[in-house]
């Protein structure tokens, strides 16, 4: 192995949907591990964590010199703030190694109240060139995690330009649309991806031009051919995805990493190929490395599940199913049972199998066999295994030992006795007064000292660092030393108290409790329309998605002498076309502005390649005396830096779902010399959300109040285009930009909002004629999930 090899060895990161996969993680090989509790992060489907199982995920790792990762990475809504900060301030307790973070009110929590949380951005933070990691820098990360479609060229620029860790995804499954861009999933049904409750649309079967397919569904990523590549590079951190695996595909996967890590030999790499090539997923593919790999990431003729197919269902009986099994099945096995419509299974572990009327313990290839199934199964549904038996890890589990509070020691041994001091806790002190003979052979050493210490034998409490000097060359006893600590620990014990070792996260919640309540600079909305719901609904209440309940009819567009002094009416329009808004500020975007242009709406999307581009027209604009922005993406406010004066208003996609983020947002415009003018409401909220933010935001709140946002955005290449419905009806356009090498998907109903008359509005006729008359409210109605 070359010296060069070992030198550049990235941190090997793996998921840990639970305490058992986080356990099999680190014992195969990975250097840290991330997961989340039960609410709160972006895979809220897995079994997650209880704050007790990661206290035990963590003292597990720390044991072994690893690093645990807590995932806080969905966006919060306003309501849910004092929620938030309570789980944060338990979650400090921990002290996990860092948290993992999109929302910008989450930063800001961290930041002021717990700053002694290391923060990486979430790959759902969109980030995914130079500036907008040395943005991070200044927002207070100390990582990022890379936005997964990135080419290796665009990702050695990115490294070269920037001055943060970097993480990449390395193995898994990929989301189809670039991450922090998709509102496909909330659209369908009210269940956000940015808040851990994806429904995976982009796995379902889609019908556009007669026929129909898994237009969006990605093969999996493997990067068992490129990671000597990103070590060359610098990556810091090599992450696999997979929080809703189980630990046989963990052992699998991370130990085919480690041992490529380990190693750069061409028999290594062929080995770990084949173990990958083994683990239950989908057909690989290297991922989005080079612009030629593009047109092969979407695999439209296959069932978008992940899983090797094992059998057929031929007939449903009570309790369960006969089945042709074609290829072999165990006892304790995790399978799907995949409808033919394309539609999700359900998933459950083999408990029974009866072959020929006689309980088995398998079943093998070719073999007719009856499966007991508590679960609706559906006829004709193939078996595919996603998971295989393993051992049972519930007794180890339950004995391993929660996280510890640590207590440095300082020592100091003295003819004239023992005196412990805890640096951290200055009124505790022990003294030991007996006095100590000096030594006639073999005078005991600091380290005898320091270890017999470390012995704590408590539950609660064990040793950190001990500093242990000695006066003179002195003679204890090995059973005199052992009792002098005995008396130490039962001297200590009964004074120590939680709150000692808490006490930073006690002060910081305290604040954080006082600040927010003085929070309360909006305005509330005004009452409902007559005839407006006068409740919110469930999506399961109405027996139908938000975008299948509305009615053709014509938009109503304001009038000027309806638009109060403090309120701003903003239309973003197409290169030339005039304001169907009279007195409305007008927008065009950075490729289309002119003469009458009042305001830029930068790009949401600039890879490496084009920052110098966007960078020249935004001095373009600014020396033509433009100074109104609309930033929807991180990345933009570092390229505006070098501009003073200017007014900022923020936009979708840049998510803005609470006060807090308004707060680190304003924050970050003072610094830089900004005017923050407005900020948007993030455009999948629910009234009732809009309203609470609106009540605590400390900047005046706009609302989109029509157009046809973007709801997908990817550089796969799709096979769709133009008009394509999924099985509910519900129809979707597919656009391609070809100077760009994107695929856009947007709804096919116009996103109207009604209602908020008292508030700054946003009118976005880019996709979107004035007066379409189909439309639909989107979540307004409805309780986001």
């Amino acid at each position: 192995m070359s010296k060069d090899y070992q030198k550049k060895k990235p941190e090997l990161l793996a998921p840990a949907g639970s305490l058992a996969a986080g356990i099999t993680a680190i014992d195969y090989g990975a250097d840290a591990v991330y997961g989340g509790l039960t609410k709160f992060n972006a895979r809220e489907r897995t079994e997650n964590f209880t704050l007790e199982e990661m206290s035990k995920m963590i003292a597990y790792a720390h044991k072994f010199d690893r690093k645990v990762y807590l995932t806080f990475n969905t966006l919060v809504k306003e309501n849910e703030i004092e929620e938030a900060a309570e789980n944060l301030f338990e979650i400090s307790k921990l002290k996990p190694d860092a948290v993992i973070v999109q929302d910008l009110g989450i930063v800001h929590l961290l930041k002021t109240y717990f700053p002694f949380m290391p923060i990486h951005a979430s790959t759902q933070m969109s980030i995914h060139n130079s500036a907008g990691i040395n943005f991070a820098k200044k927002l207070g990360m100390k990582r990022v995690i890379l936005e997964r479609q990135l080419t290796l060229d665009e990702i050695r620029t990115i490294k070269k330009n920037s001055q943060l860790e970097l993480e990449i995804f390395i193995h898994g499954a990929l989301c189809c649309s670039i991450s922090g861009n998709c509102i496909l999933s909330s659209w369908s049904g009210g269940f956000s991806g940015n808040r851990g409750k994806c429904k995976q649309p982009c796995r379902k079967p889609y019908t556009c031009n007669g026929i129909t397919n898994y237009t969006l569904s990605t093969r999996d990523l493997c990067s068992s051919e490129t990671i000597s590549a990103y070590k060359d590079i610098g990556i810091n951190s090599l992450k696999i995805e997979g929080r809703l695996r189980k630990p046989d595909y963990i052992k699998t996967v991370v130990s085919a990493y480690r041992s490529l890590l380990d190693s750069d030999s061409p028999a290594t790499l062929s080995k770990s190929k084949q173990t990958l090539q083994g683990a239950l997923g989908r057909k690989l593919i290297e991922g989005f490395t080079a612009r030629e790999s593009f047109k092969d990431m979407v695999e439209p003729d296959a069932l978008g599940i992940t899983g090797k197919e094992c059998g057929k269902v031929l007939d449903i009986k009570e309790g369960g199913f006969k089945a042709l099994i074609t290829s072999f099945i165990h006892i304790g096995d995790r399978v799907r049972v995949q409808p033919p419509s394309g539609e999700e299974g359900e998933a459950f572990t083999v408990t029974e199998i009866f072959v020929n009327n006689k309980i088995e313990k398998k079943c093998f290839k070719g073999t007719t066999c009856f499966i007991k199934a508590l679960k609706q199964i559906p006829p004709n549904g193939i078996i595919y295994k996603i998971g295989e038996s393993g051992g049972d890890m519930v007794s180890a589990i339950s004995h391993l030992p929660k996280l510890k509070h640590k207590i440095d020691l300082s020592i100091t041994v003295s003819k004239n006795g023992i005196k412990a001091e805890l640096p951290k806790f200055k009124h505790l002190q022990w003294t030991d007064s007996e006095p100590i003979s000096e030594a006639k052979k073999q005078p005991v050493s600091k380290e005898t000292v320091a270890e017999e210490f470390t012995s704590a034998k408590s539950e609660l409490y064990e040793t950190g660092k001990i500093d242990v000097s000695i006066a003179g060359n002195l003679f204890i006893p090995s059973s005199v030393l052992k009792q002098k600590r005995r008396d130490f620990w039962d001297w200590l014990i009964p004074k120590l108290d939680d709150s000692f070792f808490f006490m930073d996260s006690i002060e910081g919640f305290s604040r954080f409790k006082s600040d927010y309540s003085e929070l309360n600079n909006g305005r509330v909305l005004s009452p409902r329309a007559p005839g407006d719901c006068g409740h919110l609904l469930l999506a399961d209440d109405c027996g139908a998605s938000p975008l299948t309940t509305e009615s053709a009819r014509e938009p109503s567009l304001p009038k000027l002498s309806n638009i109060k002094n403090d309120q701003k009416t903003t239309v973003l329009l197409r290169e030339g076309e005039t304001s169907p808004i009279e007195g409305a500020l007008l927008s065009n975007t950075l490729d289309d502005f002119d003469s009458n242009t009042q305001e830029i709406t930068l790009p949401e999307l600039c890879f490496e390649y084009d920052l110098d581009r966007i960078e020249r027209k935004i001095k373009i604009a600014v020396d033509k005396g433009i100074k109104n922005f609309r930033v929807t993406a991180l990345y933009q406010f570092e390229l505006l830096l070098k501009y003073k004066k200017l007014n900022i208003s923020t936009s979708y996609p840049l998510p803005t779902v609470n006060s807090l983020a308004v707060r680190e947002i304003m924050n970050s415009a003072r610094r830089a010399g900004f005017n923050l003018s407005t900020v948007q409401a993030w455009i999948e909220l629910e009234k009732e959300a809009i309203q609470s933010f609106c009540a605590k935001s400390s900047i005046p709140v706009e609302i989109y109040r029509y157009g046809r946002p973007f709801l997908f955005v990817t550089r796969a290449h799709l096979t769709a285009k133009g008009v394509m419905r999924d099985k509910k009806g519900i129809g979707f356009i597919v656009k391609k930009d070809s100077k760009k090498a994107l695929a856009i998907i947007y709804g096919e109903k116009v996103f109207l909002s009604e209602g908020f008359e008292e508030y700054s509005s946003f009118y976005d006729f880019i996709n979107a004629d004035p007066g379409e008359t189909q439309t639909t409210s989107f979540n307004l109605n409805y309780a986001l999930f």
